[in-house]
């Protein structure tokens, strides 16, 4: 950039706000008063300030052996300054808005035929940005994934051409020579349930009966109901995993599940703690019913425009899910599953749509890259970004509200019903991740 006459400021982690030579500062990546500072002080500087390219999260690559501490660490450093930024922009009173640039490492799968993404701990960043662009679309958020196997030379050349172009893509990613950009594609399931209403049926999904299977989130509405379907196709060796014990309503839906037939244990246990897991999955193999299916639906809610977030109210959402499902990876890796399924949400796939969930669509962006990121070490993995569903859950009690707001941008609420069904396509099929909601336009699961 400077070759061609622009003026440049490097902004580097350090200890403490500080200039250490003209253009160059450093400031503490956890402290938000310092990203306010800098761009105070860059802004009085050069008024017609244009852009900021946000690379910090390009180190933050992440080997199999990395641990959840060090995974917290690389979603403070991706997501954490990322907040800190945006917030300093859009409170900084500039006179000029610039446009923000937000650049990973491998943290997409591409391309389809031989997807590449080391840096699955830098995907919740991607999610964030689907909010960002929502919430202040004058930021011109642009999300650009370099590739982890490019020379250094050529990641600069990659990045300085998507800056210096005036391409209206808000989404690139680069493998090679490739150019990738982010496209919506209908699902080839949509047929089958079309076929579906029709009367015309697969093969039935079932489940082995003498396995064990495992459901973090298992007492709420959702791990519930799926809970019960898995009854329903076969299983008879269900864990249901939480914070908290059973309330009334739970104990009586568990007790419904053992007079059908299943065998029904409850961990309280929390998913972010390491040991608490390992306890889990050791009870396991010790019941001699080998855990043969995981289903991670856990779902933490802490709503609020990015404006108003803290750190904090990330970390209380991203935890169980990113965490969460890295325990869970580590710990099943070696055993030979049928399927590991993540339940992620429309938000990391079209953004929050006004409803302040950049945290959550963090949070899910992560399990986005983490269920190709298992396909790419021969695992099973799948990743469903479901929309609102109806009577279960967060939206028990405020489905008419909920349906108002998701109608206004031309989609709809999904029942129990179409859940299930769209649960068992899926786990029958070879998808990696798919958006299931009711839409207005042709795309996704059903309309």
């Amino acid at each position: 950039l400077r070759s061609v006459g622009e003026v440049c400021t490097l902004v580097f982690a350090g200890e403490r706000y500080q200039q250490i030579a003209p253009g160059e500062f450093t400031i503490n990546p956890n402290q938000a008063k310092d990203f306010e500072e800098v761009i105070e002080t860059v802004a009085g500087k050069s008024p017609s300030l244009y852009g900021v390219v946000q690379c910090w999260t390009t180190e933050a690559g992440v080997g199999n052996g990395i641990n959840s501490e060090e995974l917290g660490s690389l979603s403070k450093l991706g997501c954490g300054t990322t907040l800190s930024l945006v917030q300093a922009l859009v409170k900084g009173g500039l006179s000029t808005v610039p446009r923000l640039w937000l650049v990973t490492n491998g943290a997409q799968a591409v391309p389809n035929n031989h997807p590449v993404i080391p840096g699955v701990a830098q995907s919740s960043v991607w999610g964030m940005g689907k909010v960002i662009s929502w919430e202040h679309p004058e930021l011109n958020c642009t999300r650009i994934d370099l590739d982890p196997e490019e020379t250094l030379e050529g990641k600069v050349d990659g990045l300085f051409k998507e800056i210096w172009s005036e391409d209206r893509e808000d989404q690139v990613a680069w493998r090679g020579d490739g150019r990738y950009v982010a496209r919506l594609v209908g699902s080839h399931h949509r047929q089958l349930v079309a076929q579906q209403a029709d009367g015309k049926t697969q093969k039935p999904l079932s489940f082995r009966s003498e396995a064990s299977y495992l459901i973090t989130g298992g007492m709420g509405g959702l791990g519930l109901l799926v809970a019960s379907w898995m009854v329903s196709k076969g299983a008879k060796h269900l864990i249901l995993l939480g914070r908290r014990s059973p309330d009334d309503a739970t104990r009586k839906k568990i007790t419904e599940l053992e007079m059908a037939g299943a065998s029904v244990v409850v961990e309280k246990a929390d998913v972010t703690d390491l040991e608490s897991m390992k306890g889990v999955l050791q009870r396991i193999e010790e019941s001699k019913r080998p855990l043969v299916g995981v289903i991670h639906s856990v779902m933490v809610l802490s709503n609020g425009v990015l404006r108003n977030q803290t750190w904090s109210s990330f970390e209380q959402v991203m935890e169980p899910k990113v965490q969460g499902a890295w325990h869970l990876h580590q710990l099943t890796q070696s055993q030979p599953l049928d399927f590991f399924v993540l339940f992620s949400s429309a938000t990391s796939l079209l953004g929050s749509l006004g409803q302040g969930m950049a945290n959550y669509s963090a949070a899910n962006g992560f399990l986005d890259g983490l269920a190709h990121y298992r396909r790419t070490m021969g695992l099973p993995g799948l990743s469903i970004h479901w929309g609102a569903v109806s009577q279960v859950g967060r939206a028990l009690g405020r489905d008419t509200e909920t349906a108002a707001m998701l109608s206004k941008n031309g989609m709809g609420l999904i029942s129990p019903a179409q859940v299930l069904e769209s649960l068992e396509l899926l786990m029958s099929g070879s998808d990696v991740e798919v958006g299931v909601m009711p839409i207005a336009t042709d795309i996704g699961l059903g309309s």
